[in-house]
């Protein structure tokens, strides 16, 4: 932005196309056209197995610059190509990237539904025609007859329309691991032509070949060579959709560039270059860029570099004679000026991350699952599994990578018109509605970026208000804040910091002792019912809970080997003792299973001392006979992640885990949820049905032999239940009283609070959703 030279536009265009990051900006684009999700839809909605490398083939391949011709041959043949590899056999996911119903009332009918998707999805996307509009009766707009139809649908007919693996061939059959398309043989059942495409209604049989409203180009598909493994049918469909005289490839691919870059196209109908869409308004252009593009080898970066330096995409969008032509032309059909554009989901959810400072920018891999609300999961078919849990840096990648469930899309995303991921998306709705307004006002998400990001501005410029206001500005809308602007930042921070100030409720005083003991199954309390050895290993650690879940003894833990106790130190935890396990031997074993309901809580206070980085668990009953995935546990991976049992592996990570800690876990019907003190670190779907039997044990998984705890243990608390909200603050505030561990950073500062809200402010401006 500092360089003054002639050449810094151009420049800067260079290095936006050059970059990493453009094929995740314009991948999104491609995944729109053609309705990409990553589960099937319908009821079950299940997840399409390495669909993701689908999208990431697609963010590759814009990177790269391929060839436009290519693009499109490889997403319909990648297997029938020359040399195929798994990248072109990945691409071919766009065929089945769909909906798909595992239970269609009909199979035979469905058949035909799938075809009319494929063949709706390729001819809308690639040559911009209504053609699905011919299955049953000639087209009536357009000179697409019935049987163009079915010509098309031939093109598929050959795979693998069946309900086995997902409606498409198995890994088997493509050759590779990946979510492709292939034949089921070099030879395919004839299809007919339908009467009113009804199946039961055969007509005469259709022959393989190309539409035949241009005469001259009509084609007709050929048989493969002898020893093809497919029928090549794709490929020559590609070929005549890319051949260099087709009048409509080229066309509507750059109408597409230009509608992404201008905000509307130069024919206004994307998916419809037929008699019921709109014309060009500037037909030449749009003759002369489809040209450039198929001279120039069908290379993008050229053609949007054309448009990016064009004096009609550098203007602004206020006209000096803006009151006039508006009069002439209010839709602005001649470019009189620049149309100033929304930013759409993706962007304004990845801008907010970019500003706060959070942004994960980790390229390709599976998917993330952002956090969902419980209300926003109502309703989902087996709630249950519904939805996954991925940790907070995962869930700060760009929104590309996100989850992409058909069944239950996010909601803020939604609300800024996230495309329907049903159709062919041509071109997104930009509606202007309360409920967005609403969303960046309220949703936890901005909340939660903007206090990231007043902690950015407090770390890079502490003690400068000024500063903090200046750079926010920047962070959030490109610009350098004005000093009226300045002045009315601080302003605003001052009274908000005051106000907050004001308002603040009183801390309760903490509780003494345990007072929550409805259900409380294990009490193990280091400075309460410890015996040790003349070395100090510690024999039984003693059940201060009164009773066990079944009303039986107490449930001690015990270790009768001297080599595998833990050593009790006297002043471990600011004054408090611990259990000290050394993660090479030391554990004990509970005397009976504290659990008999999956609705449980486990709350532990204490240190992690590990340094070779692997995994450890605290409390188990991990064992290999029957339950290696079915176990009950809480435990840290190598990277200090939460395990809260193999069902819920991904719950967030410890920080600071050298300081002493109180970790609590819990388990209800609504959810899984996972603390580190006050701070939530992840939560998730309810743990699928655990075995709750015994042995369990402290220190280290269960009869693994291995993954021993190392570091401190001073009190571990579990309840036979999940406890409330209420129940767990009084919990923590006690624990956090007794072994002098501050949960202050928890409750952030009333100066960091209206810095925040500051923050929030700006991400509420149009300035900030809208690009002039």
């Amino acid at each position: 932005l500092a360089n003054d030279s002639p050449e810094a536009y151009e420049q800067l265009v260079d290095q936006l196309l050059a970059s990493e990051h453009y094929g995740e900006r314009w991948a999104r684009h491609w995944l729109d056209l053609i309705r990409f999700a990553e589960t099937c839809g319908y009821e079950r909605d299940q997840l399409k197995p390495n669909i993701y490398m689908y999208r990431d083939w697609v963010i590759k391949a814009l990177n790269s610059d391929m060839p436009y011709d290519q693009f499109v041959t490889h997403q319909l043949a990648g297997d029938e190509i020359d040399s195929p590899t798994k990248e072109s056999v990945i691409a071919t996911g766009m065929i089945r990237a769909g909906t798909w119903n595992d239970e269609p009332n009909d199979p035979a009918d469905y058949i035909y539904t799938r075809l009319e998707d494929m063949v709706h999805t390729t001819t809308s996307a690639f040559i911009g025609l209504t053609v699905k509009c011919a299955r049953c009766h000639n087209h009536k707009f357009d000179p697409i007859r019935q049987t163009d139809y079915y010509r098309t649908a031939s093109v598929f007919w050959a795979g693998y329309m069946g309900q086995g693996n997902l409606g498409g061939p198995s890994t088997e059959q493509l050759g590779h691991n990946v979510f492709g398309w292939t034949d089921k043989s070099a030879t395919s059942a004839p299809i007919h032509r339908l009467i009113n495409g009804e199946r039961l209604k055969p007509a005469e049989v259709v022959e393989p070949a190309s539409l035949s409203t241009i005469p001259s180009l009509e084609r007709t598909f050929t048989l493969p060579a002898e020893g093809s493994k497919t029928t090549k049918r794709r490929l020559q469909f590609a070929q005549w959709i890319t051949g260099p005289d087709h009048p409509l490839t080229a066309r509507v691919f750059v109408n597409r560039l230009w509608l992404h870059l201008m905000g509307e196209g130069i024919v206004r109908t994307p998916n419809n270059f037929g008699f019921k869409g709109d014309l060009p308004t500037h037909p030449e252009l749009l003759d002369w860029l489809a040209a450039d593009l198929i001279d120039g080898g069908w290379k993008v970066k050229r053609i949007q570099k054309l448009i990016l330096t064009s004096s009609t995409y550098r203007q602004k969008s206020v006209h000096p004679k803006q009151i006039e032509y508006n009069d002439a032309d209010f839709l602005n059909e001649y470019w009189w000026r620049a149309n100033r554009k929304r930013l759409n989901a993706e962007s304004l959810r990845d801008s907010i991350l970019s500003a706060s400072g959070q942004l994960n920018e980790k390229m390709y891999g599976p998917s993330f699952f952002p956090k969902m609300s419980e209300e926003a999961l109502e309703g989902l078919s087996k709630k249950a599994n519904s939805w996954g849990t991925s940790s907070l840096s995962e869930r700060s990648r760009r929104s590309i990578y996100m989850m992409t469930k058909r069944s239950r899309l996010l909601p803020l995303m939604t609300t800024f018109n996230f495309g329907d991921t049903t159709l062919p998306c041509g071109q997104r709705d930009v509606t202007i509605v309360a409920p967005q307004a609403l969303a960046l006002m309220n949703n936890h998400f901005v909340h939660e970026q903007s206090r990231a990001m007043a902690s950015r501005l407090i770390e890079e410029s502490p003690d400068d208000l000024s500063s903090q206001v200046r750079r926010a500005f920047n962070l959030s809308i490109g610009r350098a804040a004005t000093e009226d602007e300045v002045q009315i930042g601080i302003q605003y921070v001052n009274e908000q910091a005051e106000l907050i100030q004001t308002t603040e409720t009183p801390t309760q005083t903490p509780d003494k002792t345990l007072t929550v003991k409805e259900k409380l199954a294990v009490w193990l309390d280091a400075s309460a019912r410890v015996q040790v050895d003349d070395d100090g290993g510690v024999i039984l650690w003693g059940d201060s809970s009164g009773s066990s879940a079944d009303g039986s003894l107490p449930i001690d833990a015990a270790q009768g080997n001297p080599v595998d106790r833990p050593i009790l130190v006297k002043d471990a935890i600011n004054g408090k003792p611990a259990l000290r396990f050394d993660g090479k031997s030391d554990h004990l074993k509970l005397t009976a299973a504290p659990f008999w309901n999956q609705d449980a809580t486990i709350i532990v206070v204490g240190t992690d001392r590990d340094a070779n980085q692997g995994h450890r668990e605290i409390i188990s009953n991990w064992n290999s006979r029957g339950r290696s995935i079915s176990s009950f546990f809480l435990g840290l991976t190598a990277e200090s992640r939460v395990r809260f049992s193999d069902a819920f592996a991904f719950a967030g990570s410890l920080t600071e885990k050298q300081n002493p800690f109180i970790l609590t876990a819990i388990n209800s019907s609504d959810r899984a949820i996972v603390f580190q003190n006050l701070t939530e670190l992840a939560k998730g779907a309810p743990l699928s049905k655990r075995v709750l039997e015994g042995p369990y044990v402290i220190g280290t998984q269960g009869n693994i032999n291995g993954e021993y705890w190392n570091g401190d243990l001073a009190e571990i608390i579990a309840f036979d239940r999940a406890i409330s909200e209420e129940e767990f603050e009084s919990i923590v505030g006690y624990l956090a009283n007794k072994y002098q561990i501050d949960t202050s950073s928890d409750a952030v500062d009333p100066s960091r609070l209206a810095l925040a809200s500051l923050c929030h402010a700006l991400f509420n401006l149009n300035e900030f959703i809208y690009i002039d």
